[in-house]
């Protein structure tokens, strides 16, 4: 009889601290023919063999709990079961490791705890009746190799930054392994960066992360491993692409300004383009400037007088990277070009170029912006009652050049009120009014009859004042206005003053404009005292002390003095006319009893000069200037170093002397080079700079001058007894023809171009109408220009009103230039024969012309642009676009656009 005994397993295997497990299905045994058992037979394997081959697990993780179940089949009877080495269930009951009996049918569940070592094997004996077999346990070997984890480059990124790694979860490891890190710090799930060794587990997190190079266009790398497998985590940084570039075209770093706003102007340039650009955190306006990746940038900044700082960033088309540029600009602390004295708190009392409210010490000089005023200002139409603290002053209306309004502003509280206003539309009998100006002229206090007056001046366009009107406003509550005097009353019928003053109960004039008395007006009654009789002194301004019976004014010659009783002049105080405390300008003077001290107010200097009458010394007692040296007064031309550091301009000197100066563009500061001062007022021409021999040429008259900068050594190039060849009259303008070894000057009176050998002094005729050359003749030039080639010249002929191109080598003539019409059909080229200068500027291919207006003509395109409110002397262009200009007594920087100008030097 054969018994059949199937064994039907299911291994299972639990981690020995509860965890889960796999399961593992074996497949049915193979049914074996047994031995015929006898009845009682309580085999249960078949054929009666005592052994079954053994069980293998080999997939188990150390520590884990294995357990096989089978059913018995094939016995008729119950049979002894055991397990050793491990414990079994029957049917899902308790389990044990004591012997029992298995009936068919029964299920039998066996585990075994694997070893807590790696590969190693654990075995349990089953015996089942007369048979047995080993279930054995063997665990797997130690996996210490992560799955493959890989990091991406981080690419672009900024220098010296912090770089982080994505989060990571670790597979494909059995056991704890080592972690470790170089050049670089890993934090384990959500704890603290370290770059000390570690353990890590199979299902846990890390990141990496590292400081990238402080370099540009270079990889860092921080190389981890983990058990045995090791990668990178790479960054890296950007290629150097520049945060955008920012340069300021208008106003210079350290320049000045006037005015209480003024526009900033510059450009910005970035590889990723500009996105936006803001100055002094105020969002700028751009426009295109050089293609896509530069841009022009404007913005209007309000100073406070003094030092004000401009900050300017920008960001780059990707918004990423951002430039920033700071530097500084001055707001002039105008000096009073008409004051007051205020006693009672020793100082003066002005109303400065711009209107500005200005106080100075009379201890120290120190200045004081009080207010801004608005449209105020004219010659000596303001003054001070001390007593109540009322400054008053007239400003021209805004809408109606032909109305003044008078104004007080209250040194004590700041209020302003309005007084009243005075028409001074010209309405003069036996005139044709069309052709007459009239002005605002002078506004005096008088604290006796609580009054003010104010003097009016009517000027025959063709000829000099012709009627004078004096106004009283009284300084009741309601202030009345009246004509306090007039030409023509009675007494008063040739009465033409230009200037009016006050002393103790009257007024102080003079009678005529050339040869006129000095005179008091008594306020009372109008009786007239001749102080000084047929006063001969052509003079810019006066002050009286009638204590001392004494009148100061201003000269040509300096600061004199008359004496009312003896008519005894004296010259207080002389300085050479080309000293820095010249007076070519001066607008106002006080005279100071107690400290026995002149104040005078001159507009080029921009100073107020104290002088002292017994001595005659003069010392600056305010001044707001820029730079130190020798006054710029009446720039005619000027020229620029290639480091463009240096600026050397030719100075006619106004009611000075001519000098050349050397001008430090980052200071201000001036020196005077050599001497070609001769008789003043002489015609000054063009300056030229020959920078690899340290020679600067100017011309003075009919005189080219050579002045060694380093040494001032000093010769003369050509002149009437210097020199030979062609024979010239007069010099307009000049220039250097390096490569030729020459200059090259035109003459206004002989209307003709000539050439002068710098070595032989050989004076040669290069263009003449009618004697050299062919084609337009040029009238009166009055300056010139090289072109960039060398091998034609520009010409500015004043009376023709047009711009000539010569040919150097053939003397022919060709107008190029004669209109200047805007884009809109705006006009500004002048035809009153007014064209002063010209000059190239080579980066942008433009022509600056001065005129009656100021224009610059786009030489490719023809493309004129204009502007009427400002005509400089001279001009210059940087690299970087900076419009340098040479005007009234100051070196200054222009923005063409808007208008603005800025000093750079005063």
């Amino acid at each position: 009889m054969y018994y059949r005994l199937v064994l039907v397993f299911v291994t299972a295997m639990l981690s020995a601290c509860g965890g889960g497990g796999a399961t593992y299905i074996e497949p049915e045994a193979t049914p074996v023919p047994t031995a015929t058992p006898e009845p009682d037979d309580t085999s249960a394997l078949p054929g009666g063999s005592s052994n079954l081959p053994d069980l293998e697990e080999k997939s188990t993780l150390p520590g884990q709990v294995v357990e096989k179940q089978f059913t018995v089949t094939g016995i008729d009877q119950p049979v002894s079961f055991s397990v050793s080495g491990g414990e079994y269930s029957v049917n899902g009951g308790a389990f044990t490791s004591e012997p029992a009996t298995v009936e068919e049918g029964d299920v039998v569940t066996v585990r075994v705890l694997a070893a807590s070592e790696f590969a190693t094997t654990v075995t349990a004996r089953i015996t089942s009746g007369s048979s047995s077999f080993n279930f054995n346990v063997t665990t797997v070997p130690a996996d210490t190799s992560p799955d493959e984890f890989l990091f991406s480059l981080q690419r672009d990124v900024e220098l010296a930054s912090v770089q982080t790694s994505p989060v990571v979860f670790v597979s494909g490891i059995n056991t704890p392994v080592s972690v470790s890190i170089s050049n670089g710090e890993y934090a384990l799930d959500n704890g603290e960066y370290t770059s000390s060794p570690g353990t890590i587990t199979n299902g846990q997190a890390f990141r990496i992360r590292l400081l990238s190079s402080n370099e540009f266009a270079t990889q860092t790398s921080a190389a981890i491993t983990v058990g045995d497998y090791t990668t990178t985590f790479s960054a890296l940084t950007r290629a150097n692409i520049p945060a955008p570039e920012l340069v300021v075209v208008f106003p210079r770093e350290n320049s000045m300004i006037s005015r209480p706003m003024t526009t900033v102007r510059g450009t910005a340039i970035n590889q990723k383009g500009i996105q936006s650009v803001t100055v002094n955190g105020s969002e700028a306006s751009i426009l295109p400037y050089a293609g896509l990746q530069e841009i022009e940038w404007s913005a209007d900044v309000y100073l406070s007088p003094g030092d004000n700082y401009v900050t300017i960033s920008s960001v780059d088309g990707t918004g990423e990277r951002s430039g920033v540029i700071s530097y500084k600009i001055r707001r002039e602390v105008e000096i009073p070009i008409e004051f007051s004295v205020d006693y009672d708190n020793n100082r003066v009392i002005g109303i400065g170029p711009q209107s500005s409210l200005v106080s100075v010490s009379l201890s120290d000089g120190s200045l004081e912006h009080i207010a801004q005023l608005r449209n105020a200002g004219g010659f000596d139409s303001s003054c001070l009652r001390s007593a109540t603290g009322e400054f008053y002053y007239a400003a021209m209306d805004g809408s109606n050049f032909q109305t003044y309004n008078i104004l007080s502003y209250n040194l004590n509280t700041g209020e302003s009120r309005s007084l009243g206003a005075i028409n001074i539309e010209p309405e003069i009998l036996g005139y044709d009014n069309n052709l007459i100006s009239s002005s605002f002229k002078n506004l005096v206090c008088d604290s006796k009859y609580n009054s003010l007056y104010g003097m009016v001046n009517y000027r025959d366009i063709n000829g000099g004042v012709i009627h004078t009107i004096v106004y009283r406003i009284t300084l009741e509550e309601i202030p009345v206005i009246s004509v306090f005097l007039e030409t023509g009353d009675q007494g008063f019928e040739n009465w033409i003053p230009h200037f009016m003053g006050y002393d103790s109960d009257g007024l102080v004039t003079n009678y005529g404009v050339d040869l006129g008395d000095i005179q008091h007006i008594d306020l009372n009654d109008k009786t007239v005292t001749t102080l000084i009789p047929g006063f001969d002194h052509f003079n810019f301004t006066l002050t009286t002390d009638l204590a001392s019976d004494r009148i100061f004014y201003v000269t040509a010659s300096g600061i004199e003095s008359t004496h009312i009783q003896t008519f005894q002049e004296v010259l207080l105080s002389y300085v050479p006319n080309d000293s820095p405390l010249s007076l070519p300008q001066s607008n106002d003077i006080e005279y100071i009893s107690e400290l026995d001290r002149l104040i005078v107010s001159d507009r080029e200097l921009n100073a107020l000069i104290q002088v002292n009458v017994a001595t005659g010394e003069r010392s600056i007692l305010a001044k707001d200037g820029l730079g130190e040296g020798p006054p710029i007064l009446s720039p005619n031309g000027m020229v620029m170093n290639a480091s463009e550091t240096k600026v050397y301009l030719v100075d006619s000197g106004g009611n000075a002397g001519e000098k050349i100066l050397e001008i430090d563009l980052a200071t201000g500061d001036r020196r005077k080079l050599g001497n070609i001062n001769g008789s003043y007022n002489y015609r000054v021409g063009g300056i030229a700079l020959d920078e690899s021999a340290n020679i600067v040429y100017a011309s003075v008259n009919d005189v080219i001058f050579a002045v060694d900068v380093e040494t001032e050594r000093q010769e003369i190039i050509a002149s009437s007894s210097v020199g030979t060849g062609a024979v010239y009259q007069d010099i307009s303008d000049l220039i250097l023809d390096k490569p030729n070894n020459r200059l090259l000057f035109i003459d206004g009176y002989e209307d003709a171009l000539f050439s002068v050998n710098l070595t032989t002094k050989v004076r040669s005729l290069v263009s003449k109408p009618g004697v050299r050359g062919e084609g337009e003749a040029f009238d009166n030039p009055v300056a010139l220009e090289l072109q960039s080639n060398g091998d034609k010249i520009y010409i500015a002929a004043q009376l023709a009103e047009i711009i000539v191109e010569v040919d150097l080598e053939t003397g022919n003539r060709e107008r190029v230039i004669d209109s200047c019409v805007d884009s809109t059909g705006n006009n500004y080229w002048s035809n009153f024969e007014s064209m002063q200068n010209i000059k190239l500027d080579r980066y942008n291919n433009y022509l600056y012309i001065m005129s009656d207006a100021f224009m610059r003509i786009n030489l490719a395109t023809g493309q004129c642009e204009g502007r009427n409110t400002i005509v400089p002397n001279d001009v210059v262009v940087t690299h970087n676009n900076s419009l340098l200009i040479a005007d009234w007594g100051n070196l200054g920087v222009l923005d063409f656009k808007s208008g603005a100008r800025a000093v750079i030097s005063k």
